[in-house]
């Protein structure tokens, strides 16, 4: 956290999502519309890091000082300080290109409009505490898949009832900020090592707004874990999520030891199973 003081008023504000908290709900759901603006073609690059910057300081909107070439200065001084919400990728034809890149290790709106949320938070323990259900995060992932297919908001107005039941109609910031939530937390768990059987595919990374395609957590899952004797349809849908993708792991593994014990070679398991192969010499050499 950085504190600056503008005309004899102090600002604390992150520089970096892991300095994000429930606290700054609001700062993020203003940040939330600029990466929206921005991800929609609406903000210029040079718009959104100053968008951005003002959004973080969590300058009052109608209040802002007039840009004045200090006050610009300073802007701009301060944005080289954010470790986020963006990177910096290079093209294989040497040009570059900004990405928005989130990752949340706790659920920065664990309510909405008086509405009650998900629980989604990583204890100094290292335990994770997540009352998300199987069937939540199934729905909310299609959902979060077919906006970055079609575009149309529409599926991200579904996903904020999906997270948040029985909430009135959201606002549009809202509804963005709660898309940016769910695909920042869903990104800190596919990075969770542990996790890497079922989170990683040798397919083609779709471009899908900078989410990889898993082949999981569609609904077709949740049949597949019924018919392997998991337990029924309904048991599955209200599993908790840590416990569906356990289950998802362990399913996993069972079919690659199944393969290489027909005596398929590794790179035809791969191929079936859509893994990279050191994965699969991983689990099929136990």
């Amino acid at each position: 956290m950085i504190t600056l003081t503008l005309k004899k008023k102090p600002y604390t504000f992150p520089t970096r999502w892991g300095e994000f908290s429930p606290v700054l709900g609001q700062t993020f759901i203003r940040l939330s519309r600029e990466m929206a603006m921005f991800e929609t073609g609406i903000h210029s690059f040079d718009a959104f890091k100053v968008a951005i910057t003002i959004a973080i300081l969590g300058l009052r909107e109608g209040k802002i000082p007039a840009f004045t070439e200090e006050f610009s200065e300073n802007i701009f001084r301060l944005g080289e300080h954010f470790t986020f919400p963006y990177s910096i990728r290079q093209r294989e034809d040497g040009s570059r290109v900004a990405d928005i890149t989130i990752s949340l290790s706790e659920n920065l709106l664990p309510t909405l409009r008086g509405v009650k949320g998900y629980s989604f938070l990583r204890e100094p323990s290292g335990r994770m505490d997540c009352s998300l259900t199987a069937e939540q995060y199934i729905d909310s992932l299609e959902l979060m898949q077919a906006y970055h297919t079609t575009h149309h908001v529409g599926a991200l107005e579904n996903m904020v009832q999906t997270l948040y039941p029985g909430i009135r109609k959201a606002t549009a910031d809202e509804v963005w900020a709660v898309y940016y939530n769910f695909r920042g937390i869903i990104n800190w768990i596919r990075n969770i090592p542990s996790y890497a059987l079922i989170f990683t595919t040798d397919e083609p990374e779709a471009q899908d707004g900078g989410q990889r395609r898993s082949p999981v957590g569609l609904a077709s899952s949740i049949y597949s874990l019924a018919k392997a004797g998991y337990g029924d349809i309904n048991t599955i849908k209200d599993l908790p999520l840590f416990s569906y993708l356990a289950i998802l792991m362990q399913q996993t593994i069972e079919s690659i030891r199944t393969l290489a014990a027909s005596n398929m070679k590794p790179i035809q398991i791969s191929e079936r199973l859509h893994l990279p192969v050191d994965l699969v010499l991983q689990y099929s050499s136990k």
